[in-house]
């Protein structure tokens, strides 16, 4: 988890790029030790340390580069977004299983993005460092949800109230993404 905060992460697999279910016969596959970018999902990291760090069996030292305002569960709150619905999602072939969560949240500063589609295809090439993206801090990826309606439609989730607030002050924009199929939805 050092390694993850600090950037410093060193792997030997490839990101999956392909389907899911991600194939067992993969598991073998290696490629050159590589750095990879996981700075994009610090925001949730945060929100997810935060609140369990009190649980668990071993201390982590978060470097300040990491950037986390959060330090207790009183610094982080829930919040609530109504998304606009797109063709896509009112699909019959998109349509959410009731108890499989597949929407990922993405959050950009608006000015940093030319095309939300375009970023979510690369995230693969993104993290392995083979493609160049946004500057850092600013998007970030949140795979965990409190409760994702589409018939409403709402989406609600938690995170670190001081970035939460410079969001909001900021204008930032929320995609939800379907992580299995690569939809978006602004």
């Amino acid at each position: 988890m050092h390694a993850v905060l600090a950037g410093t992460l060193q792997v030997d697999h490839a990101t999956y790029k392909n389907k899911l279910p991600r194939p067992v016969s993969e598991m073998r596959e290696k490629v050159q030790a590589h750095h990879v970018r996981l700075d994009p999902w610090y925001a949730e990291l945060e929100m997810i340390l935060t609140l369990t760090k009190a649980c668990l069996s071993f201390s982590i030292q978060i470097p300040p580069s990491a950037g986390f305002g959060a330090s207790t569960p009183d610094d982080i709150g829930l919040y609530k977004a109504s998304p606009a619905p797109n063709k896509f999602f009112d699909h019959p072939m998109f349509k959410f299983p009731e108890q499989d969560n597949v929407v990922a949240l993405l959050f950009y500063k608006r000015g940093a993005l030319e095309d939300t589609d375009r970023l979510i295809q690369k995230i693969g090439p993104l993290i392995d460092g083979t493609e160049k993206g946004p500057e850092r801090g600013t998007f970030h990826i949140f795979t965990t949800t409190e409760r994702v309606d589409l018939t409403k439609p709402e989406v609600q989730w938690r995170m670190g109230k001081t970035l939460a607030a410079k969001m909001i002050r900021e204008r930032w924009i929320l995609v939800l993404w379907r992580m299995d199929f690569f939809v978006t939805s602004k």
